[in-house]
């Protein structure tokens, strides 16, 4: 029996495993905590996962009746290939979002030219001028073509109709893959956690008696 939950462990852990018998009667089994595995690289992100697509739709089943208007950001002629950059560009944007008080969903899909793209959905109206100046100003394209047709934003006026539209959106294929230039790409979507409501659970213990004064 022994040499066989040995075998068993060996199989489940990896790892080195010494043995020793302590007065001829008890036998101790030492072995690698599981936080000292070997962990494996993870490879090259090449497209957004099912796993992720499927979070992403719950996260917007219960968010959207928050939202009153959808963006588009794009990128000018020349953009950047390098995931960290793009998220950078990104990040400023939701900024200047958060500084207005504006909770936002975005996700990232990649156009034909290879090019990234952000989708989003907002909490507030922001000037589309104004919208369109901020990108600008953060991509740095020098563009002028750019600064006209960099960024869009639309009302939303019909929440189920575009609820149904953006969970379709997610999952078209052939924006969701990422090209073969394009490196870090890291998440593909994201959303302000202001927008999720905390749940308060409490847990009353007692006895029945007690429990019938609740």
């Amino acid at each position: 029996h022994v040499k066989s939950y040995l075998d068993i462990m060996k199989k489940e852990e990896k790892n080195h495993i010494k043995q020793r018998e302590n007065y001829g009667r008890n036998l101790e089994i030492e072995y690698k905590l599981s936080s000292m595995r070997t962990r494996r690289t993870r490879g090259r992100i090449k497209r957004s996962s099912f796993g992720s697509t499927r979070r992403a739709k719950v996260i917007l089943r219960n968010t959207i009746g928050k939202m009153t208007h959808e963006i588009g950001l794009t990128y000018p002629r020349t953009f950047s290939t390098n995931g960290k950059e793009v998220k950078a560009h990104l990040h400023k944007m939701r900024q200047w979002f958060r500084d207005r008080d504006i909770g936002s969903f975005w996700f990232l899909e990649f156009q034909k030219r290879g090019a990234p793209h952000f989708h989003g959905i907002i909490t507030k109206e922001v000037n589309e001028e104004d919208l369109k100046k901020e990108w600008y100003k953060i991509v740095g394209s020098n563009d002028k073509r750019h600064l006209k047709r960099g960024a869009h934003i639309e009302p939303i006026r019909s929440l189920g109709g575009f609820a149904h539209y953006l969970t379709s959106y997610l999952t078209k294929e052939e924006q969701k893959f990422v090209p073969d230039q394009f490196q870090d790409v890291g998440r593909f979507w994201g959303y302000s956690r202001s927008l999720l409501d905390p749940h308060i659970i409490k847990i009353i213990i007692g006895t029945k008696s007690e429990l019938r004064l609740f």
